[in-house]
């Protein structure tokens, strides 16, 4: 990371219906938050003196290439709005203290504690950038990431890691349903019930045709159990192959993280997409034929090319009783 962007303050008027021009009472750019949290203080001491009573400060990241991320807004009575800008975050008081309590007991090596915490928290979240998502592009962030750096070994990216790991998919059965697995099943359920009906209007025998659902209905969610059982342990795997310890788990989530793509993660994805077969067919991702011309997964073709191999969920149920299969 380099520093190229600066931080623009603008200190106006409030106006809390957003009605009117406001007057700007102060402006400035500059090289980084902490230079401009101290020129925001400063106006803010002398602007009762202008009879100014109330107002909004803004602080703003402007980027090389002309981007603009705010970083702070806040509004409010002067006195108010300057007691938040005198006053340290909770997360910096409570690092300071720590830093402070090791420096006095004159035993703790605080720039190796410095170096070892930021290269645990950057592996914890995925890498520098994303420690310093909510930074701007400043030299005070440049330094933290060289520091978090000296601690990373990148051959052993999850060394630091102290937090679980967790991987995302949309729905458990995501695999499944992308490659056609959970469509395999849904035909031959919509099938079952087909013949279920035509069963209940003439009069047919019900009670193995009810069996048969229940036993396809009941192997997709083993299939899903499984698939998702191995993926995890592949992925595991390699991931205490690239240094997670041994303490810390690998856990698959449904709920979105926000982290669950990011770089250090992408070759835990990866070996077990190649490495983990999906049930049924035996393919992996990687080796799935059935492509449409945009390179996707073309599922009916894949349905089609599944059953004529006789490896429906239906097939596969009859297998289990002997190869028999309910009449159709």
């Amino acid at each position: 990371m380099t520093p190229q962007s600066v931080i623009e303050v603008v200190i106006a008027d409030r106006r809390s219906d957003g009605s009117g021009p406001r007057n700007v009472h102060a402006h400035g750019v500059f090289p980084d938050e902490a230079a401009a949290t101290c020129f925001v203080r400063n106006q803010l001491a002398a602007l009762p003196l202008r009879g100014v009573t109330d107002v909004h400060v803004s602080l703003t990241a402007l980027g090389a290439s002309d981007t603009a991320r705010p970083l702070r807004d806040v509004s409010g009575a002067v006195a108010t709005v300057a007691a938040e800008f005198d006053t340290a975050p909770a997360v910096e008081r409570d690092l300071a203290a720590t830093l402070t309590r090791a420096a006095r007991s004159r035993r703790v090596d605080v720039a190796a504690v410095l170096e070892r915490a930021a290269a645990t928290a950057a592996a914890n979240v995925g890498g520098a950038d994303l420690l310093l998502a909510a930074s701007p592009e400043s030299v005070a962030a440049h330094h933290v990431s060289a520091l978090a750096g000296l601690g990373t070994d990148p051959e052993l990216p999850l060394l630091r890691r102290t937090e679980p790991v967790v991987l995302y998919f949309e729905t458990r059965d995501q695999q499944l349903d992308d490659y056609g697995i959970r469509e395999l099943c849904t035909r031959d359920t919509v099938a079952i019930r087909a013949e279920l009906r035509r069963a209940e209007l003439d009069g047919g025998p019900r009670a193995e045709l009810e069996a048969e659902l229940a036993a396809v209905q009941t192997l997709y969610e083993t299939d899903v159990e499984a698939y998702v059982a191995t993926w995890i342990a592949a992925a595991t795997s390699r991931a205490r192959d690239l240094g997670l310890p041994d303490d810390v788990p690998v856990l698959l989530s449904t709920d979105e993280t926000e982290s669950y793509d990011d770089g250090d993660l992408e070759p835990l994805y990866d070996y077990a997409f190649a490495t983990v077969a999906l049930p049924g067919c035996g393919y992996t991702p990687t080796t799935y034929p059935h492509r449409d011309s945009s390179g996707m997964p073309d599922v009916e073709a894949f349905v089609d090319a599944e059953a004529a191999a006789h490896r429906s969920y239906r097939d596969r149920v009859a297998a289990t009783r002997d190869g028999r299969r309910v009449p159709t």
